[in-house]
């Protein structure tokens, strides 16, 4: 795809799609943020650098435990799983409509709750 002419044109892609395959080892950023914030399902590869976890992080921080592979076998699967499997593509669409929800906001859509829990990393890491 080429580049788009406006910001809507851009943000539509993520609605038109049925999963967003993230890139290595370079990954999370503005895209998956965009793709999850559209409802749509990521699948991340992740690594030992710290740029190659970002996408590994904002699903955890959405409260999702699916997507996120450490090896490129398991990232194929991930994307062949979510191709093929609409109930379970619905079903992580439907978690994350509900990660939005005041009752059930995930830390990812809550910058309070992730600054107190970013907070209590650092303390746990100054006591060490």
């Amino acid at each position: 795809m080429g580049q788009t002419r406006s910001e809507e044109e851009h943000r539509a892609i993520y609605y038109v799609a049925d999963v967003l395959l993230d890139s290595y080892p370079y990954n999370g950023g503005t895209h998956n943020l965009e793709a999850l914030w559209a409802n749509l399902p990521v699948v991340t590869r992740s690594g030992d650098q710290y740029l190659s976890r970002m996408g590994y992080a904002f699903l955890k921080s959405a409260n999702l435990d699916v997507g996120a592979a450490w090896t490129w076998e398991e990232y194929t699967q991930w994307g062949v799983k979510f191709g093929r499997d609409a109930g379970f593509r619905n079903a992580v669409k439907e978690h994350l409509v509900k990660s939005k929800q005041p009752e059930h906001l995930a830390p990812l859509w809550n910058p309070k709750k992730l600054a107190e829990d970013m907070y209590e990393v650092f303390q746990k890491l100054l006591a060490k």
